[in-house]
Protein backbone atom coordinates (compact mmCIF):
# COMPACT_ATOMS: atom_id res chain seq x y z
CA UNK A 1 0.00 0.00 0.00
CA UNK A 2 3.09 2.17 0.63
CA UNK A 3 3.92 2.22 -2.88
CA UNK A 4 0.44 3.51 -4.22
CA UNK A 5 1.21 7.09 -1.51
CA UNK A 6 4.40 7.29 -3.28
CA UNK A 7 3.03 7.10 -6.43
CA UNK A 8 2.85 10.29 -8.71
CA UNK A 9 -0.10 9.57 -10.52
CA UNK A 10 -3.46 11.96 -10.12
CA UNK A 11 -5.85 8.57 -9.83
CA UNK A 12 -5.61 6.08 -6.70
CA UNK A 13 -5.87 3.30 -8.95
CA UNK A 14 -4.12 3.43 -12.80
CA UNK A 15 -2.66 1.35 -15.27
CA UNK A 16 1.02 3.09 -16.09
CA UNK A 17 -0.23 6.41 -15.32
CA UNK A 18 -3.72 5.75 -16.85
CA UNK A 19 -7.40 6.25 -15.25
CA UNK A 20 -9.13 2.51 -15.19
CA UNK A 21 -12.03 2.56 -17.18
CA UNK A 22 -13.57 -0.39 -15.94
CA UNK A 23 -13.40 -0.73 -11.74
CA UNK A 24 -13.67 -4.76 -12.34
CA UNK A 25 -11.54 -6.16 -14.62
CA UNK A 26 -8.77 -8.14 -14.92
CA UNK A 27 -5.88 -5.27 -13.10
CA UNK A 28 -8.28 -4.60 -10.22
CA UNK A 29 -8.74 -8.32 -9.99
CA UNK A 30 -5.14 -8.82 -10.33
CA UNK A 31 -4.45 -5.68 -7.90
CA UNK A 32 -6.43 -7.28 -4.88
CA UNK A 33 -4.38 -10.55 -5.35
CA UNK A 34 -1.40 -8.86 -5.30
CA UNK A 35 -2.19 -6.77 -2.52
CA UNK A 36 -3.70 -9.61 -0.17
CA UNK A 37 -7.46 -7.81 -0.07
CA UNK A 38 -9.06 -10.71 -2.67
CA UNK A 39 -12.41 -10.09 -0.82
CA UNK A 40 -12.29 -6.27 -0.96
CA UNK A 41 -15.12 -4.33 -3.38
CA UNK A 42 -14.73 -0.71 -4.65
CA UNK A 43 -18.19 -0.24 -2.42
CA UNK A 44 -15.89 -1.04 0.79
CA UNK A 45 -13.29 1.04 -0.05
CA UNK A 46 -15.64 4.07 0.06
CA UNK A 47 -17.41 3.02 3.51
CA UNK A 48 -13.29 3.61 4.76
CA UNK A 49 -13.07 6.55 2.87
CA UNK A 50 -16.52 7.82 4.37
CA UNK A 51 -15.72 6.87 7.76
CA UNK A 52 -12.07 8.18 7.77
CA UNK A 53 -13.17 11.20 6.48
CA UNK A 54 -15.97 11.79 9.34
CA UNK A 55 -13.35 10.42 12.34
CA UNK A 56 -11.23 13.04 11.07
CA UNK A 57 -13.79 15.53 11.64
CA UNK A 58 -14.08 16.47 7.73
CA UNK A 59 -17.81 18.34 7.67
CA UNK A 60 -20.87 16.68 6.33
CA UNK A 61 -20.59 18.86 2.93
CA UNK A 62 -16.84 18.64 2.38
CA UNK A 63 -17.58 14.52 2.75
CA UNK A 64 -20.85 14.75 0.46
CA UNK A 65 -18.06 16.25 -2.46
CA UNK A 66 -15.40 14.41 -2.16
CA UNK A 67 -17.80 11.29 -1.97
CA UNK A 68 -19.66 11.97 -5.04
CA UNK A 69 -22.66 11.93 -3.45
CA UNK A 70 -25.79 14.44 -4.06
CA UNK A 71 -28.22 13.02 -1.58
CA UNK A 72 -27.05 13.50 1.79
CA UNK A 73 -28.71 10.42 3.03
CA UNK A 74 -25.94 8.10 0.83
CA UNK A 75 -23.26 10.23 2.17
CA UNK A 76 -24.52 9.14 5.65
CA UNK A 77 -24.36 5.67 4.47
CA UNK A 78 -20.97 5.72 3.14
CA UNK A 79 -19.81 7.66 6.92
CA UNK A 80 -21.43 6.02 9.90
CA UNK A 81 -19.98 7.06 13.04
CA UNK A 82 -17.70 3.88 14.95
CA UNK A 83 -19.03 2.87 17.53
CA UNK A 84 -16.16 3.46 20.00
CA UNK A 85 -17.04 7.51 18.64
CA UNK A 86 -20.39 6.94 19.96
CA UNK A 87 -19.83 5.44 23.38
CA UNK A 88 -17.29 8.18 24.03
CA UNK A 89 -19.90 10.70 23.66
CA UNK A 90 -22.49 8.94 26.15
Amino acid sequence: MQSRRDNNSDYVFDYQGRKLDRINNKAWRKARVVTGLVDVRVHDLRHTFGMRLRAAGVGFEDRQDLLGNHAGRITTHYSKVEISRLIECV
